[in-house]
């Protein structure tokens, strides 16, 4: 998905404020799952969750989204992601629990991938062995990065959408071409920004 240069200045400059570097970064996908765009730890215990600069500081995102839309997490405890996907920020995707619970929840399988499609047979494709374990893949989520290395032969959105009527919208004209947007992730951007501004408009109180 491309960036506009506002939003690329949001994203990397890190003398704006968090939140509105949080909201560029997070992108919602048709499962709810609010997919991080930005960095991603990539080794150790914590891999695969999303983390930003919070006033010269890196901290988890999801733990600071918690805190912004939300509130407090109760001490003692901490968030474990009900939706089984690390780089998912959607703080209600997510529960205050003890450590002992969170392990214990973290060794059950996920049922679903970041798109929403179900992980089970016949949507898995053999990904090889991982530390002597048989690792799958969502068949759909394949399909659809085939399909994005190829646009000229099927036009789909980055999330998967097909860009055809009646899911497209006119974006304006550039160049003298009606430019057009994908209508579900239009949809999907304006339920992130009506929660934004609610969740602001709460706090301002």
């Amino acid at each position: 998905m491309s960036v506009s240069p506002l939003g690329q200045l949001f994203r990397t400059n890190k003398l704006i404020p968090a939140k509105i570097r949080f909201w560029a970064y997070a992108e919602p996908m048709p499962s709810g799952c609010w997919e991080w765009q930005g960095p991603i730890i990539s080794s150790g215990p914590s891999k695969g969750y999303a983390y930003f600069s919070v006033k010269s500081k890196y901290v988890r995102v999801i733990v600071w989204a918690y805190n912004y839309l939300i509130g407090p997490i109760p001490e003692g405890l901490e968030l474990d992601h009900l939706c089984r996907n690390r780089s998912c920020v959607n703080p209600w995707h997510t529960e205050p629990v003890t450590h002992l619970i969170n392990v214990q929840r973290g060794g059950a399988k996920k049922s679903v991938c970041s798109r929403g499609h179900k992980l089970e047979h016949p949507n898995l494709v053999y990904d090889g062995l991982y530390k002597g374990r048989e690792r799958y893949r969502c068949k759909a989520c394949v399909q659809i990065k085939a399909r994005l290395r190829h646009p000229l032969r099927e036009k789909i959105c980055v999330r998967g959408h097909p860009l055809q009527h009646p899911n497209l919208i006119t974006a304006g004209i550039v160049n003298g071409h009606i430019q057009y947007r994908c209508r579900i992730c239009t949809r999907l951007h304006s339920m992130i920004h009506n929660i934004k501004r609610r969740f602001d408009n709460a706090r301002s109180f």
